[in-house]
């Protein structure tokens, strides 16, 4: 049997430590790696995150001034009509719901004024509102749609709704509407709402 000479064996000691080096590099390596990958993980659920909120305020805004547009060309005639059926002017109202009439024309009669027009709460699908519980399992407790009625033709205009208020003071010509729009969960995130407040100020007054 040969016996090892001084030289393999100093060559297999450098081999082995060599192996060992490149072990502890990998695992370091394998380390950084997973550090870089996990921030660039959080980094982007922090950007999705961002934009699916910034995306919710937008939808709110949207809806808020589509619904101002209509109601602001409500109000009064000329000999004093009003034509803001849910929150006549001389009382306090809150409501969950707004009726008016919108002004269509300038002809001085009748046909001046549409028919009643009505936003208020209709149930959500597969949500039973006011229990308490997430019926329909999308992280968004209670929330209903917001709906137009007009010649009993009913439209959604946003679903997603946790609260939609209208108030008018005694004596004001406008009301204040808030309107609180609820996003179901997605990535793993926790639903998101957001509340909308504006002032309404009625176009058509008879002063």
């Amino acid at each position: 049997m040969t016996k090892p000479t001084r030289q393999s064996v100093r060559l297999s000691h450098q081999s082995g430590f060599t192996l060992l080096e490149m072990a502890i590099s990998g695992t370091v390596l394998v380390v950084i790696l997973g550090a870089v990958l996990l921030t660039l993980v959080n980094a982007s659920a922090e950007v999705r995150a961002g934009v699916w909120e910034t995306d919710l305020d937008v939808s709110a805004r949207r809806v808020v001034d589509r619904l101002a547009a209509e109601i602001t060309t409500t109000g009064e005639d000329l000999d004093g009509t009003n034509f803001v059926i849910s929150h006549p002017p001389g009382t306090t109202t809150t409501a969950s719901e707004f009726t008016f009439r919108s002004r269509v024309a300038l002809a001085g009669n009748a046909g001046d004024w549409s028919n009643p027009i009505r936003y208020a709460l209709a149930d959500s699908t597969g949500e039973i509102p006011d229990n308490g519980i997430d019926d329909d399992g999308d992280g968004a407790v209670d929330e209903q749609a917001l709906t137009r009625t007009q010649d009993d033709i009913e439209k959604v205009v946003v679903d997603g709704v946790i609260a939609f208020t209208i108030v008018r003071n005694a004596g004001d010509h406008f009301v204040t509407l808030t309107l609180t729009l609820a996003r179901p969960n997605r990535i793993g995130m926790d639903a998101l709402e957001r509340t909308t407040t504006t002032s309404i100020r009625f176009r058509n007054l008879s002063r």
